[in-house]
């Protein structure tokens, strides 16, 4: 906008009719409008201009009404910080600058300029009116409902000017505010570490700032609080309490100690009531002005009648009788709708019983819990008392999980909660790391309705860490998960690129670009950790320091994951295993950094939660993860079919069932020693082999290892296999109808454990669910919300059948609940990313109340039908207020397919342990040999792959064997052995190219074994890797070129790592040829980059930097156009830096040239300000008629210079410009005052002799004296001062009084009649005879001025001069 939206300041009284907070916009057609983001969000505002205002010459300073003193001391301490001059004055001066803070609408003609307004009628309320339009040198009106209203006018124009411009300019706004919840605060009341003295200051001064007034001294570990309430403060600590006090009286903070009395207290006498009462006296004497009394988290028998008349007698003869003493505020033993008392037998009688101005604070549904309007009003409704309460909110406190830092944007706070007399945050021990949750609760409450978490959020956070906001954001945003009670979110930011990469696990698409994208959001936090420990917020900084270690190292983890998935994708077994080794060991490490919290029986050590609800989880389950993508890399697939010698029964899908291979519904022709039969996917443990088929004498099961030796199935023992088939053992030919032939599989668990997102009550951890004992359990800390769940990890996948939770019955019976899931959901996964829901939701009322191993219990019981799982989660599908125990997680217990899953495929000349690790397909598990001796071997048979063409082998890179490998092929005689090659390095490829039965490894003394694993490749499909060697010797020829330096970075940087991978491909013997192709379709794209060149962007620079500086108003709309697509795609490439290619920059330049030169000027009209320049020369020649012609002469030079402008600069828009300030100015001349009538009056005052006078009356008329003068010299003194000076000179001199004994010398100080020597003891001059008698006189005895003054004054004004002014705007 280019002039001011004038409005008059009736329109303002409307603006309450808006939404509530919003803040209407400027229409941003320019870049310097001058806006304020005022903080809490205010009810309603409107801006008056888009230029803003700026404050002209010295501020008259204008107090009206009561203030108190902390708004007096506020506005000074702004005024001087900002550089303003100012002066204190009673009256409203028109030609100054003007301040105007009142707290009574009523004061005068001034004050009522404000519109009435809801916002005046409310508590706390306050209109602020910044404008420039009626006086040009500013004025701001501050019109409080009340003191407090004043002071938060204060706090809000304080932001308005810590905002300004750099020019000095501030935001012309009218504002109507007031808050939604009278009390604002904190309560000191964790357990813990108590905060510092400095703490507490800090937080008076940074949450008054925005508009918080009250502060709860309540912390349980001071001893004078809660076990020696009766003992008085000694003096040491007492005085830290007045100085407290005195503290926050200045930032007008309400100071509330608060008591802890509930144990022990004698009802029987006064004893204890005294005692209180005493130490209310002292806190009191020291400045404390609130108080409050706490009965929360007492034990044992509690009576509500008695706690309210407790504090209904303090509240007669303390609070009352002191009279300045504000409402108390209590916390009784029932403070939540979940637990306590009873409600019927303690709180209503409490409520009922208490007095009305008492202050009652409730924390809600349950102790932790979001705040909304039901959980407010159930109180109500329970106990028959219409009583608003007050929000006591236990967030962001964390004494119940001190290793959490909760900075957590303000979740679970409604917006439509209108039935709250206060509201109080809970913080935590951290005060300054607790201001992120203060602050944004102080926008909450103080406007309701327009509380938008993250934006206040992220508001908190720049005021507290200006400068890395964004850094602290995504830090803060890291550590905010909770889950007690209520849920608070963790780490939303990156939510889409956590689950594109899962949803590329899901679909086993390539993981490159995902774990890449993760990767830079690790990077980013290394960055941040490094930006944050830089902080200027000291206290901060100190704060949250043990937690950005842990943070760097998780980030850290973060990264070696990303690049093990990335490395994996290519195959690269070395990297990937040695990045899965070090996110591992990262992953311990952030277990090192721990908090030390201060508990009833001493200290203890807490590791500190950082990237608890996602980052973790997605490192902690990316190892198996990355494993799977490697494993799906670099062996051969093994495809399960039929085989059969009927080529009609041959390569046939089999059916997976409940973890069993079957084939089923087949019909065979099978000849004498015909078969049909299937593979595994590995060698298996099998329990049985079933046949059901209509010739079942006729035929013989047999199973193999290898495929190659066969053995027939004899006896019930488990047996190993990897193939199944049956053989038609007659002589004649048999058709043969196979209902089923099923492999029922034997499957083992790993290490089995637990996981919840739920907190922890007491030592009842997670893993004493799963840990077999019905005996203990898990206890949460809290009931449970939508999506809490407990997770269990059995290591390995197998097929589930039966699944059975044990959760504890409510000892109240089945009609008060469960402790445990209101409703279960049941879900299992075999890879942590997909998850396949199991029956239905099951409520508690369908749960089974019985004994478990001598412990009742509430059963909830699944059948999962052999859905193949590794991990089991049952979760919460409602909300509940219930605490959760679950004793114990049983599954399969109805089946036998769970046992040694083993099959031995090793044999040694020695003791060897854990052999199966050498073909348990995890790269992570090792067998290892210590000490071999010279002549130890082993042996390994193979299975599912036999015809091998490369034996892949990867021991560890600090244990290298040296072992010699041989093979024994099936061509080969039963002791012959064939040696392949020596195990020298990590990775060892061994070319075979035969039919291998058993595989050998010959040790070597002294040199230590742990091999992880033994892969067999099958021979591929014909790859022909000839193209991508070309490919990649060219590669390397273009990279010895000179002219690759001028390739882009970022170019280059992608060639090379195309390059490396398309090697690594070409290596590698197990490449198929897809990944040939895919590795040499990779390179080849990038090779075509080489073109691109970059190069010099500075002339392009230059010229966008001149014509970026143009006003395209100034130009025709399509030749403008123009110009701004052009340095549009100019500054695309600028943007680029580095990688701005040479034709891109030339094609940029060209543009930017041919824009230029097709620009099309409008004209310009400039008569009217030529016109009006003309008139301002006239004005400017009087000199000795204006009181100044400063701003003219300014306005005068800058249209002179606008009117030289060439035509190439010169735009309408300037000209407008320049009319209206200059029009502006002419306005503002202010003609020079007449002062002769105050300079005579000041020379005859001056003859006056005021020793003759009271010195009272002689002190008014010096003070009127002095002002008059300083008004004479003023030469910028307008006439109403002029005027208002000879007043108040003229008014002082009438009231003056003689003293009882006149001076010897009078006559000849005095201006007196000839013969008028009759005095009373009250005439300073006789101006006739004068007696008790006398009814006419010229002058009255009362009046106090001397006659010849008198007559002199008399003379003047038949002189034609004036001597009383107008009459004045009285206050």
């Amino acid at each position: 906008m280019t002039t001011k939206m004038f409005k008059s300041l009736t329109a303002f009284g409307l603006s309450l009719a808006m939404v509530a907070g919003s803040v209407p916009a400027i229409p941003a057609n320019a870049a310097d409008d001058v806006t304020v983001d005022i903080f809490p969000v205010p009810q309603a505002m409107e801006y008056i201009s888009s230029e803003g205002m700026k404050f002209d010459g010295t501020v008259n300073l204008v107090f009206h009404g009561e203030q108190k003193d902390a708004t007096t001391g506020k506005i000074t301490e702004l005024l001087d910080a900002q550089g303003i001059a100012y002066q204190e004055s009673e009256e409203v001066d028109d030609s100054m600058a003007t301040l105007l803070i009142s707290s009574d609408k009523q004061h005068c003609e001034y004050c009522a300029d404000v519109e009435d307004s809801k916002a005046l009628s409310e508590e706390q309320g306050y209109a602020l009116i910044a404008s420039d339009n009626e006086n040009a040198k500013g004025n701001v009106t501050i019109v409080g409902a009340d003191e407090d209203g004043a002071f938060y006018g204060v706090m809000s124009f304080t932001q308005m000017l810590e905002q300004k411009t750099e020019d000095g300019r501030f935001a012309e706004v009218s504002i109507y505010d007031y808050p939604s919840i009278k009390l604002r605060g904190y309560v000191e009341g964790f357990y813990g570490y108590p905060w510092s003295f400095e703490d507490r200051l800090g937080l008076f001064s940074d949450t008054s700032k925005f508009k918080m007034n009250t502060y709860i001294y309540a912390p349980k570990d001071d001893p004078y609080h809660k076990d020696r309430w009766r003992e008085l403060y000694p003096d040491d600590k007492a005085e830290e309490l007045r100085q407290l006090a005195e503290e926050a009286k200045k930032d007008n903070v309400s100071f509330c100690w608060s008591a802890h009395p509930g144990y022990g207290w004698d009802y029987y006498s006064d004893d204890d009531h005294n005692a209180l009462m005493a130490k209310f006296e002292q806190l009191y004497n020291l400045g404390v002005r609130q108080f409050g009394i706490s009965y929360d988290d007492l034990s044992g028998y509690t009576n509500g009648t008695q706690h309210a008349q407790v504090i209904n007698r303090i509240n007669e003869e303390f609070v009352k009788v002191k009279g300045d003493v504000k409402p108390l505020i209590v916390v009784a033993t029932r403070y939540c709708n979940g637990w306590g008392p009873s409600m019927s037998s303690y709180f209503k009688p409490f409520m009922e019983t208490l007095d009305e101005d008492v202050v009652v604070m409730w924390t809600g549904a349950n102790t932790m819990s979001a705040i909304t309007k039901d959980a407010y009003e159930w109180p109500k409704q329970q106990t028959g008392v219409d009583r608003n309460l007050a929000a006591w909110w236990n967030y962001p406190v964390n004494d119940y999980c001190d290793g959490k830092l909760l900075m957590s944007p303000l979740e679970n706070l409604d917006n439509d909660v209108d039935n709250l007399t206060g509201f109080f945050l809970n913080p935590m021990s951290q005060a300054e790391a607790s201001k992120v949750a203060i602050i944004s609760g102080a926008d909450y409450s103080w406007n309701v309705p327009a509380f938008e978490k993250m934006s206040s959020w992220k508001r908190t956070i720049k005021e507290l860490v200006p400068d890395a906001n964004e850094e602290f954001e995504r830090f803060a945003d890291n550590l905010s998960f909770l889950k007690d009670g209520f849920e608070f979110d963790e780490s939303r930011y990156l939510v889409d690129k956590i689950e594109a990469l899962n949803e590329a696990l899901r679909t086993g698409a390539d993981v490159t670009a995902p774990a890449n994208a993760l990767k830079a959001e690790f990077e980013l936090m290394k960055s941040d950790v490094v930006t944050l420990r830089t902080i200027e917020n000291a206290e901060m900084l100190e704060e949250i320091s043990i937690f950005l270690d842990a943070y760097d190292v998780l980030a850290d983890a973060g990264i070696a994951s990303m690049e093990a998935f990335v490395s994996a994708q290519n195959g690269n077994i070395e990297t990937t295993l040695a990045k899965i080794d070090l996110l591992q060991a990262k992953l311990r490490e952030t277990e090192n950094f721990k908090i030390t919290s201060l508990e009833g029986n001493g200290t203890k050590e807490n590791v500190v939660n950082v990237g608890e609800k996602r980052i973790k989880t997605l490192i902690r389950d990316s190892a198996d993860q990355i494993k799977a993508v490697l494993t799906k890399e670099i062996t051969s697939a093994i495809e399960l079919k039929t085989f059969s010698s009927d080529e009609a029964a041959d390569g046939l899908e089999i059916m997976v069932d409940g973890g069993n291979y079957v084939i089923s519904d087949l019909d065979v022709e099978l000849e004498a020693n015909g078969y049909v039969g299937f593979n595994l996917p590995n060698a298996m443990k099998l329990s049985e082999i079933r046949l059901d088929s209509d010739q079942n004498d006729a035929l013989e099961i047999q199973y193999s290892l290898n495929g190659i030796n066969w053995t027939t199935l004899e006896g019930n023992d488990p047996i190993g296999a990897a193939y199944v088939r049956v053989v038609n053992k007659g002589d004649e030919t048999v058709t043969v109808h196979v209902n089923e032939l099923r492999a029922i599989i034997v499957y083992s668990l790993g290490e089995v454990t637990a996981t919840t997102d739920l907190g922890t009550y007491g030592s009842n951890y997670i893993r004493y669910a799963v840990d077999g004992n019905m005996r203990t359990k898990f206890y949460s800390s809290a009931g449970s919300t939508i999506g809490s769940y407990v997770r269990v990890d059995l290591g390995k996948a197998i097929p589930l059948y039966d699944l059975t939770i044990y959760y504890a019955p409510n000892p109240k019976g089945i009609q008060e609940g469960v402790d445990g899931f209101k409703k279960t959901k049941l879900e299992v996964s075999t890879d942590a990313v997909t998850w396949t829901q199991i029956g239905d939701i099951i409520n508690y009322l369908d749960y089974t109340i019985e004994t478990k191993d001598g412990v009742n219990v509430a059963t909830v019981q699944y059948n999962a039908e052999g859905e193949m799982a590794r991990y089991i989660r049952f979760s919460a599908a409602e909300a509940y207020d219930n605490w959760v125990q679950v004793y114990e997680v049983e599954y399969n217990k109805t089946v036998s397919n769970i046992g040694d899953a083993t099959v031995n495929l090793v044999d040694a000349n020695f003791d060897i342990a854990n052999a199966e690790k050498l073909y348990d397909g995890d790269l992570s598990t090792a067998v290892e040999v210590a000490q071999p001796n010279d002549g130890d071997y082993f042996t390994y048979k193979t299975t599912t792959i036999t015809d091998i063409d490369t034996l892949l082998i990867v021991q560890d890179p600090e244990s290298i064997s040296n072992a010699v490998v041989s093979v024994k092929t099936a061509n080969e005689r039963s002791d012959e052995w064939k040696e392949i090659g020596v195990l020298d390095k990590q990775v060892n490829e061994l070319k075979v190219n035969d039919t291998v039965t058993e595989i050998k490894f010959a040790l070597k003394s002294g040199n230590p074994v742990k091999i992880y694993e033994v892969i067999a490749l099958a021979p591929s499909a014909e790859t022909d890797k000839s193209d991508l060697a070309s490919l990649i010797d060219y590669a390397k020829s273009q990279m010895a070129n000179d002219d690759y330096t001028t390739v882009i970075p970022a170019v280059r940087t992608a060639f090379e790592a195309a390059l490396a991978a398309a090697e690594a491909v070409n290596e590698s013997a197990s490449s198929t040829q897809s990944k040939i192709d895919a590795a040499y379709d990779e390179l080849l794209s990038k090779v075509h980059l080489l073109s691109f060149i970059g190069g010099d962007t500075s002339e392009l620079k230059t010229k966008y930097d001149v014509l970026n500086g143009y006003d395209l108003d100034a130009f025709t709309e399509e030749s403008a156009e123009v110009l701004a697509n052009a340095l549009a795609k100019a500054k695309e490439v600028l943007d680029l830096g580095e990688n701005a290619l040479a034709g891109d920059i030339a094609d940029a330049l060209k543009a930017l040239t041919d824009a230029e030169e097709g620009l099309v000027r409008l004209p310009v009209n400039t008569d009217k300000l030529e016109a009006l320049v003309a008139e301002g020369n006239g004005y400017a020649a009087q000199t000795d008629k204006y009181i100044s012609l400063a701003d003219l002469n300014a306005a005068l030079e800058g249209a002179n210079a606008v009117l030289a402008l060439p035509d190439s600069e010169l735009t309408q828009q300037k000209v407008d410009d320049a009319y209206i300030l200059l029009r502006q100015a002419i306005f503002g001349l202010r003609e020079k005052p007449n002062k002769d009538a105050l300079k005579d009056l000041i020379k005859n005052v001056k003859a006056l002799d005021l020793n003759n006078y009271t010195a009272e009356t002689a002190s008014a008329v010096k003070a009127a004296l002095a002002y008059a003068a300083d008004v004479f010299e003023d030469e910028n003194a307008n006439q109403d001062r002029v005027d208002a000076a000879v007043e108040a000179l003229n008014n002082a001199v009438n009231k003056l009084e003689a003293t009882s004994q006149k001076p010897a010398d009078e006559t000849d100080n005095k201006v007196a009649s000839t013969d008028n020597s009759n005095t009373d003891k009250n005439n300073k001059v006789a101006g006739t005879t004068t007696n008790k008698n006398t009814t006419n006189k010229t002058v009255k005895t009362g009046d106090s001025t001397p006659f010849g003054l008198w007559g002199m004054m008399m003379a003047l004004a038949a002189a034609g001069i004036t001597v009383f002014t107008k009459k004045r705007r009285q206050d």
